[in-house]
């Protein structure tokens, strides 16, 4: 069912990297970032384990959660259908998926940095899946509430996504500022959340910069 919608395929390119990162002795980390990179896969994923888990009662944390829900036998099944009904012209070509790539990564820098924590902490990853996740109702035409309703993820993501509330909806406010270039809006959300603007500079950097990375790697 989920491989049929067509507002939810994805890129070519993505599915590839997948099948690249499911061979031989896997790391979840390894398959992790591949979701990372690619915000439509990420979609997919958790359209996947809502569908085949009906009645799964612990709400999805991130995207490492949603694998290890899955398993990885059943990810690398999934991933080999997929590539055959892949249908995408533009791939990761679109610009939307390295808007929503660059949101995810700057709100993941943000929380690591405002709070001290390690990449894989359950905030971190929940900011990731946060900016990511906050595009995909423009990339596949489907309303948000419609997208939070299929899917089963935590409170702190879903009411970021809908209502732009609490840590992680105040830190997609600033990105959504940050793109609209709206400077005297951005010194106020800073001033505000209390993030030093040398230290969004450095997460906006950092940001831009594996996603400049990234998107040489696929070409």
């Amino acid at each position: 069912m989920v491989l049929r919608r067509k507002e939810l395929e994805s890129s070519k390119i993505g599915v590839l990297r997948l099948l690249d990162s499911l061979r031989g002795d896997m790391v979840v980390a390894q398959v992790e970032a591949v979701f990372k990179d690619h915000p439509d896969l990420s979609y997919n994923l958790l359209k996947l384990v809502n569908s085949v888990h009906i009645n799964l009662r612990e709400k999805i944390k991130s995207l490492r959660h949603a694998i290890m829900i899955l398993g990885l036998e059943n990810l690398r099944r999934w991933a080999r259908l997929t590539i055959f009904v892949c249908s995408d012209s533009r791939g990761i070509n679109n610009p939307l998926l390295e808007m929503a790539a660059v949101r995810g990564r700057l709100m993941e820098s943000l929380v690591m940095r405002r709070h001290s924590l390690p990449l894989n902490d359950e905030l971190v990853e929940s900011a990731f899946m946060t900016g990511i996740m906050s595009l995909v109702d423009v990339l596949f035409g489907v309303s948000m509430e419609e997208i939070v309703g299929e899917l089963h993820l935590n409170d702190a993501v879903s009411l970021s996504l809908l209502h732009r509330k609490g840590e992680l909806g105040a830190l997609l406010t600033l990105a959504e500022t940050l793109e609209m270039v709206d400077f005297r809006e951005v010194q106020r959300l800073v001033e505000a959340s209390d993030i030093p603007s040398d230290e969004l500079l450095k997460a906006q950097l950092v940001a831009y910069n594996w996603r400049s990375s990234m998107w040489r790697s696929d070409e």
